[in-house]
This record gives C-alpha cells, structure tokens and sequence, in this order.
C-alpha cells in the first residue's frame, strides 16, 4: 500500500513538472508587452510576435497623435477662444488617447493568451492518448 502510494506521488509530480515545463515554453510576459507598447505603439505586438498588427496599431496612433496636433496647432493659432476649435481638439485627444490605450490593452492580452491555443491542443492530445 505504501508503495503505491509513493509510486502515485512520484507520477504526480512528474507529471506536475511537465506541465509546467510546458507552459513555460509558451510564456510572454504580459507586462513587458504592455510597456513596450505604451512606449512606443505596436512594440508589444511585434514583441508577441503579430508584426502585421504592431505596424497597423504603431501606424493608426501616429496618425491620432497628428491629427491631435494639427487640431491643437488650429486651436493655439486662432488666438481668441473659440468653442468648435476647442472641442475639435479635446475629441481628438480623446480618440489619441483611446487608441494608444487599446494598443496597450491588446499587447497585455496578446501576451498572457500566447500560446494558449497550442497548450489546450497538449491537453487534448493528452486526454485522448489517456483514454
């Protein structure tokens, strides 16, 4: 009975250990990902390994941030206050500000779901052979 029970442990833990060899092999660092992003838009998706999407986000952001520039720069050269201007320029900040945000939010994602389709296909593979 004792042997057994070693014997069950031993297995137990191997097959703990494999695991998460496994899933280290398919680690991003979700962090990282999100840093490079806010630093410079599309980092953290070339970091993920979506070179396509870093250089549609990087692309989209710079293009909101000289859209938000010109607005300001129509706004300060007017000289006197004026509502639609000002407006014009804080609903382009708002769109700047949404899109370098969902940029850092897709690189965070991006990196903690990476691997995860491959780690579900192991365990199904793993469920089939078991049976």
């Amino acid at each position: 009975m004792l042997l057994l029970h070693i014997l069950g442990a031993d297995t137990a833990a191997s097959d703990t250990a494999d695991t998460l060899v496994r899933r280290d092999r398919f680690v991003k660092s979700p962090t990282a990902a999100a840093l490079r992003s806010a630093i410079i838009p599309g980092w953290g998706q070339f970091y993920n390994g979506a070179p396509l999407k870093g250089i549609f986000l990087g692309g989209l952001t710079l293009l909101a941030t000289s859209y938000t520039a010109y607005r300001y720069a129509l706004m300060r050269s007017a000289g006197e206050y004026s509502y639609e201007l000002t407006t014009n320029f804080l609903a382009a900040l708002i769109v700047n500000v949404a899109v370098w945000g969902y940029t850092v939010a897709d690189a965070f994602v991006d990196a903690y779901l990476y691997g995860f389709e491959e780690e579900v296909d192991s365990v199904l593979k793993d469920l089939r052979t078991s049976q």
